[in-house]
């Protein structure tokens, strides 16, 4: 399953998946809108029984506004999208996961939020966040058969986090 803001990006992306031999089902909807999210989630549920992975991709750019130029309106479309989108999924999957006994929940993050040169204010802060929003849910989920990883180009930004943490009960 995909779900993509664009619909003709979400075709071509299905389009590929489905000439590579894959299956997917994609979905048009706004990662910001929890009705929408919520509904689509439960009905993988319903369709599918379970939800094994979840990829967090979602992400947008800043335009590269400084701090003193950045309008409200910019910082709450990036945050919305960067961290509130990712964060609704992982707190829409994990009951399920947990009645399964466990998931995969990979978060994609970037070297944008570890040095403030290489992208604008509110790109860097939502993007800095995700390394404390993983550690979070590795630290919440370590007993219960959870898979949890970050990626991206993120090397050196917190290494314990770009290899799959593997936290099963011992």
């Amino acid at each position: 399953y995909a779900i993509d803001l664009v619909e003709d990006r979400l075709h071509q992306t299905v389009e590929e998946i489905k000439n590579d031999g894959g299956h997917i089902i994609g979905y048009t909807a706004n990662i910001t809108n929890k009705q929408q999210i919520e509904t689509i989630i439960d009905e993988i549920i319903t369709k599918e029984g379970k939800i094994n992975i979840l990829i967090n991709n979602a992400g947008i750019m800043d335009n590269m506004e400084p701090i003193g130029e950045i309008t409200d309106e910019t910082w709450n479309k990036v945050m919305a999208v960067n961290l509130y989108g990712p964060m609704m999924l992982t707190r829409k999957v994990i009951p399920q996961m947990l009645t399964q006994g466990g998931g995969n929940i990979i978060n994609t993050a970037s070297i944008g939020g570890l040095y403030g040169c290489r992208a604008g204010v509110a790109y860097t802060s939502s993007d800095g966040d995700q390394p404390a929003v993983i550690a979070r849910l590795v630290e919440e989920m370590r007993f219960y058969g959870f898979e949890i990883a970050m990626v991206g180009n993120i090397k050196g930004f917190m290494d314990r986090y770009t290899d799959p943490v593997k936290i099963r009960p011992e």
